[in-house]
């Protein structure tokens, strides 16, 4: 279990190794987790077009904040990363202190686990500091990953957290469905319920069209898989009730028809806080490698993982 200082997708890294993983946090891009890898097979999509390219958050004279995020519009970095919601409020362009801004890093270290602290600018627009942390066990597989929001304004607000992940495809994201859960789609999306597993299959790949599935249920997991279905990216997290969350959806799934990626989305519940208030959801991450009839096995695969 090691930290070190380093360099990914040409930008400044704190990469986190231990055991047969390797994770790489990019902190001056809106702090995103840009790497996960197991034994050099990486999980996550970098844009090459965007590497080690940053961009001036200061506004130009007379111009206002708003102006400046839909110039920026949005940036495609790739990793994993934390978005408000819903979406409504913001559109194509994210609020640019929270997804492009530099955040402050603290590491907290012990003799069996490593923590990642970060905090993001004040956003000017929302009056939200995104909290985020990352940490790793000595000899245990599974990453933790806690993400939070402050309301550091003053005035109440009302927003969701939204984990927003892009994963390199072609792939299949695995979900939990039951009878009389509700869909939201968008596109041509490929999906296929597993008769007698209670399963969703969503196929992802950038030469199909570009679409997007959501679900209002969820158990609390989700498996996307990459690498022609050898590995399995699974998310745990808390369970939230989709009618609570921003986009009435638990967890959503969008495919790219343009860059080879495609996100397994996250939702917290829409939460109003006072100022000086603070949310937070948990997430644990694992990579697994997968049995060819993955199919029959992933729920118990999920379970195994433990709590």
């Amino acid at each position: 279990m090691d930290i070190r200082y380093g360099t990914f997708a040409e930008f400044a890294s704190i990469d986190l190794e231990w055991m047969d993983y390797k994770l790489s946090i990019t902190p001056t891009i809106g702090g995103r987790v840009l790497s996960y890898a197991y034994r050099g097979h990486e999980m996550l999509y970098a844009m090459p077009s965007l590497m080690g390219e940053r961009f001036d958050l200061e506004l130009t004279q007379g111009q206002t904040i708003d102006e400046k995020r839909l110039e920026l519009g949005m940036k495609l970095y790739g990793g994993f990363k934390t978005w408000l919601a819903p979406q409504d409020l913001w559109g194509n362009a994210p609020y640019i202190d929270l997804d492009l801004g530099e955040y402050s890093v603290m590491i907290d270290k012990t003799s069996h686990s490593i923590t990642v602290k970060l905090e993001s600018p004040i956003c000017r627009q929302t009056g939200i500091q995104f909290l985020r942390n990352v940490t790793i066990y000595k000899d245990s597989p599974t990453v933790e990953v806690l993400m939070g929001m402050k309301n550091a304004s003053k005035q109440e607000v009302c927003y969701g957290l939204w984990d927003v992940t892009q994963v390199n495809s072609p792939g299949k994201v695995y979900f939990s469905t039951k009878p009389g859960a509700q869909y939201s789609k968008w596109g041509d999306v490929q999906m296929e319920e597993i008769e007698g597993h209670n399963l969703v299959k969503v196929e992802c790949h950038n030469e199909l069209d570009m679409f997007k599935i959501g679900i209002d249920y969820t158990e609390g997991w989700m498996l996307s898989t990459t690498h022609h279905d050898r590995f399995g990216y699974v998310k745990r997290f808390d369970v939230y009730k989709g009618n609570l969350c921003g986009h009435k959806n638990a967890i959503e799934v969008f495919n790219s028809n343009v860059y080879p990626y495609y996100e397994a989305e996250v939702h917290g519940q829409l939460t109003t806080l006072q100022p000086g208030e603070e949310y937070y959801m948990k997430q644990y991450w694992n990579i697994i490698e997968l049995p060819e009839n993955d199919i029959d096995y992933v729920r118990e695969i999920v379970e195994n993982l433990g709590g």
